[in-house]
C-alpha cells in the first residue's frame, strides 16, 4: 500500500512529460514545453525560465 496524503492507495506512479502543451480554462499556458501565456511569459523570464 502507498501511504498518500489522502489515504491508502494500491499503487502510485510519477510521470515525466517532456514538451507538453497545457491548457487551463480554454487558455494555452504551455505550448510544447514553452510558456506562452501573455501573463506568464514575463514572470517566467524574471525567474530565469
Amino acid at each position: 500500500m502507498f501511504k498518500g496524503s489522502l489515504g491508502d492507495a494500491v499503487s502510485h506512479a510519477d510521470w515525466i512529460c517532456l514538451n507538453s502543451s497545457v491548457w487551463l480554462d480554454d487558455e494555452l499556458l504551455l505550448k510544447e514545453g514553452k510558456i506562452v501565456h501573455p501573463e506568464l511569459v514575463d514572470i517566467a523570464k524574471a525567474m530565469g525560465k
